[in-house]
Formats: structure tokens, C-alpha cells, sequence
């Protein structure tokens, strides 16, 4: 798959700057570095991935450890799964609802009304007015009576 390109080639085209990101030079797609070998398109970063540490298997994507889409240092990407990209992208700040300051219904983020699910701020108060709603679903009645059933 990737016989026609080496690391080195891939080095020519970046420049390296003082956190040691190797920032790429040719064509980019939303920031990231793109390259096609063999009419195949690749991310840059992926692709010094799989030729220094081998393929990556599927479901599993090349993430950024220097938060720096341009980067294709090996030493600076890691393997996770899209939930543990998110999680990392919100532990750092970097998630696009990571620094909203009211959530989508115009409730504050403050310490009394906000508590993290993983790694995501979430609204007490949203969250208390949707407990109340689906408690009063069908399906949830149903189940509380049930559970009740099995309780006698």
C-alpha cells in the first residue's frame, strides 16, 4: 500500500519547528497533511504512522498528542478510538463545546449547575427537566412497575 513513499521522502516536505512537530508542507485538508500514493489518499500523519510502528487497525484512528493537525511526527501521534479522541480533545480544552460558557438552552456553566460526563459539560438543570419528562414516559412507568412486580 505504501510502496512508493518512504519516511524520508515524507521529511523532505516537512519543516520541524521547537516542540519538534514535524509540520507538513504539501496539500492539506482542514489543516491535516494529505498525500496520494498509488491514486490511494492518505493523512500524512497516518501515513508515518503505519510506515514507522506498521497498520492501524480498523476502528482505531491516529491521534495528536501535540494537538497540531499539521504534525506527522510518529513520536507525536497515538492510536485511540473516536470516543478516546474526544475525550482527550476535552480534557485539553480543544473540543468545540469545551469553552461554552451556557449550554444549548441558555443555562450557565457555573460549579452549581455543571458536573462532567465524559469529559463533556453537562447542565444540571437540563438534566433534572429531562429526568422529569422520562419519568413520565410509558416506558419508564412501565419498567418501575415491573421492577416493582419482581420486588414482591
Amino acid at each position: 500500500m505504501t510502496s512508493k513513499v518512504t519516511l524520508e521522502d515524507i521529511i523532505e516536505r516537512v519543516v520541524i519547528d521547537k516542540n519538534d512537530c514535524w509540520n507538513w508542507q504539501g496539500a492539506k485538508i482542514k489543516g491535516y497533511g494529505s498525500i496520494r500514493v498509488n491514486m490511494k489518499h492518505f493523512y500524512v500523519h497516518r501515513l508515518t504512522w503505519i510506515l514507522t510502528n506498521g497498520e492501524i487497525s480498523d476502528g482505531l484512528y491516529a491521534c495528536h498528542k501535540c494537538d497540531n493537525p499539521a504534525c506527522c511526527n510518529p513520536r507525536h501521534i497515538f492510536l485511540g478510538t473516536q470516543r478516546e479522541n474526544m475525550i482527550d480533545s476535552s480534557k485539553k480544552g480543544r473540543h468545540w463545546k469545551a469553552n461554552r460558557k451556557f449550554c444549548d438552552k441558555g443555562h450557565e456553566f457555573n460549579e452549581e449547575n455543571t458536573y462532567l460526563f465524559r469529559g463533556n459539560k453537562q447542565c444540571k438543570v437540563c438534566n433534572n427537566i429531562a429526568s422529569r419528562k422520562y419519568r413520565k414516559t410509558e416506558k419508564y412507568i412501565k419498567s418501575r412497575d415491573d421492577r416493582k412486580i419482581k420486588n414482591k
